[in-house]
């Protein structure tokens, strides 16, 4: 079993989400090509990423992350 990752930052947590989904797409479109393979989302996140200065949090932008396995 193979587990692969694709991440992506955005400045709001939906152009984050796209990006990702436009990542995940090309990633698993070209796994589909070999048949043999059993894919599965493992896992989809959307995170903020915080910037802390003189310990103010201040948000900065979002992250997202999509996980998928390959058996």
């Amino acid at each position: 079993m193979v587990q692969l990752s694709v991440s992506e930052d955005g400045k709001t947590a939906i152009e984050a989400q796209n990006k990702i989904r436009n990542k995940s797409t090309k990633l698993l479109n070209v796994l589909k090509t070999e048949k043999t393979l059993n894919l599965e989302t493992s896992s989809i996140t959307v995170n903020p990423v915080m910037s802390y200065t003189n310990n103010k949090p201040q948000l900065i932008g979002y992250n997202a992350n999509y996980t998928a396995l390959v058996k």
